[in-house]
């Protein structure tokens, strides 16, 4: 029978048995997963929300009649990435 570390499986509803898995689960995983959101997803979230932050103020600073080439000097980017953040 397959080990899935839950006690009394044959007294525990198949909602209780599936409660008690997921919290060994979490617990099992838990330091895993916080290191996972450290080293991998939190790097893909700033740097999206830092190139959704800058389209914005590209978007501001073209609406405010400054012309692309100033814009690229001010935010440290290529003519050719402001260019592309504007759309």
């Amino acid at each position: 029978m397959l080990n899935t570390g839950i006690t009394n499986w044959k007294e525990n509803t198949i909602d209780e048995c599936f409660e008690e898995w997921k919290e060994n689960t979490i617990a099992e995983h838990i330091e895993e997963w916080k290191k996972e959101i450290l080293e991998e997803i939190i790097p893909i979230w700033k740097k999206n929300f830092q190139k959704n932050y800058i389209s914005k103020i590209i978007k501001n600073l073209i609406a405010m009649g400054i012309n692309e080439e100033n814009i690229a000097y001010a935010v440290n980017l290529s003519l050719n990435e402001v260019r592309l953040l504007m759309h």
